[in-house]
């Protein structure tokens, strides 16, 4: 293993940990990929709950799941129109309920920032448009250390064109404005901390200086102090204020440290992945880091590498292939198991959307863990659309396997299995529509596709 360079003037390696890594579970989401913004939280059931935009019939929607450990969907809702209609942050508040900011909007020039805050049954317990004045688009909003929010975003002109100011304000807990600022020289926030001293520190970008994220310090009324650049950040990658008061970030090919001033204050150069996505601190204190690897134009993979707090990297897994492409973000629970979501987006066996994987920590080590690309054991239901019954035929090979059937939330609708070379779906307690299937084999998943149920 390649000897990697620590700025703290010493050396470290790669270590390999023995055993072998298990995989708890690996569920779909069949219904539309999920962007970087989607968020996993915890709740005090030891559930978790999934916030990320969802596409239904070419609209987007915010979209709440709550499942179980083991990956299982619980329920499924899409109903917060009329509150928000486009989803760009969230976070979990001290009574253990979520709050949720983004977009409520007439049309692509009439935007709002809007913030709604829910339980963890997915009920709406408040919510807030805030005048299109104030700020157009929420992308941060988060609970403060005395019950206060705090709330950015962009003011001026839709959230994909250049021309925007950055919005920072503080709130009471339902959303009246306390102090307010806005200018061309404040990133819009993905991402805060509030330090020892009551100030902030805000990670951000600004829109004409796409991708370069930068890490600014503002003081407890709002007013900027400084800002650094921090070039290869996505905006994904949360960053943290640690109890040495220094900041941690990471890039694709670094791990930073930064002191309260922003000067760096130490460097792990190495490779996780082309663009790294998400940082999350682990309970042991360490770092776990999700990235993207491209293979090629049209194949990636994702990349998990855990560090320890001192930055010496601990072991590093791959999921390959369609199982999941891009990973958008990573999680741990208080139990210790590790979960990753990431996105399916082949369109080469018609399968589009979302996994959820879940890793226990025991024994991890290095590994690649790759599920076959194509379909080449595997027939499609026929006929496809059908009515009544359709069938799949298997090589004899596989005559063991199951099929999971799933609607385009990801709910379980059947589990069917092979009656000798035979896969056979009637569409009984099925509405018509369109639904996913996995074929599954001695634990493998051997394709992914889709079948439509007709009128």
């Amino acid at each position: 293993m390649t000897i990697k360079q620590f700025s703290f003037v010493f050396l470290v390696c790669l270590i390999s940990v023995s055993g072998r890594g298990q995989i708890a579970f690996q569920k779909y989401f069949l219904s539309s990929p999920t962007d970087v913004r989607a968020q996993i939280f915890e709740t005090s059931d030891s559930n978790l709950i999934i916030i990320r935009q969802t596409i239904i019939n070419g609209i987007g929607h915010l979209q709440v799941i709550k499942a179980d450990q083991n990956g299982d969907t619980i329920w499924c809702k899409a109903n917060y129109d009329t509150l928000i209609k486009h989803y760009f942050s969230s976070s979990k508040s001290a009574d253990g309920n979520f709050f949720i900011g983004g977009v409520n909007a007439d049309s692509i020039t009439n935007m709002r920032g809007a913030i709604v805050k829910i339980d963890t049954s997915g009920n709406a317990l408040w919510s807030k448009v805030f005048s299109d004045t104030i700020i157009n688009c929420i992308t941060l909003v988060q609970e403060m250390n005395n019950g206060d929010l705090l709330i950015g975003g962009m003011l001026k002109d839709h959230p994909y064109r250049f021309n925007t100011e950055g919005v920072l304000m503080r709130c009471d807990s339902i959303g009246n404005v306390i102090w307010y600022t806005h200018d061309f020289n404040n990133p819009y926030p993905h991402n805060a901390l509030e330090n020892n001293s009551g100030g902030l520190i805000i990670r951000g970008q600004y829109y004409f200086n796409y991708p370069t994220y930068y890490i600014a310090s503002y003081d407890s009324a709002g007013n900027q102090l400084w800002q650094r650049p921090q070039l290869g950040l996505k905006n994904n990658s949360p960053f943290y204020y640690d109890s040495d008061s220094t900041i941690v970030s990471v890039g694709p090919e670094n791990l930073l440290r930064f002191d309260s001033s922003g000067a760096n204050a130490g460097t792990l150069n190495y490779t996780f992945g082309d663009t790294t996505v998400s940082i999350i601190r682990t309970n042991d204190s360490g770092y776990l880091i999700a990235s993207v690897e491209n293979l090629s134009f049209t194949e990636s993979k994702a990349l998990f590498t855990k560090v320890d707090s001192l930055f010496q990297p601990q072991w590093q897994k791959t999921i390959a292939n369609y199982s999941m492409e891009n990973p958008t973000t990573c999680f741990q629970s208080r139990s210790g198991r590790y979960f990753f979501m990431g996105n399916i987006d082949s369109y080469q066996h018609q399968v589009r959307g979302f996994s959820l994987t879940g890793f226990d920590t025991t024994n991890i080590t290095n590994s690649i863990i790759t599920y076959p690309k194509d379909s080449k054991h595997c027939s499609d239901f026929y006929p496809n659309p059908f009515q009544n019954v359709t069938q799949m035929a298997l090589p004899d090979e596989f005559m063991n396997a199951e099929v999971i059937v799933t609607d385009i939330f990801g709910r379980h609708k059947k589990t069917l299995h092979a009656s000798g070379n035979k896969i056979i779906l009637d569409s009984r307690e099925m509405s018509p529509g369109i639904y996913f299937y996995q074929v599954i084999s001695q634990g493998k998943i051997l394709c992914s596709a889709k079948v439509i149920v007709g009128n």
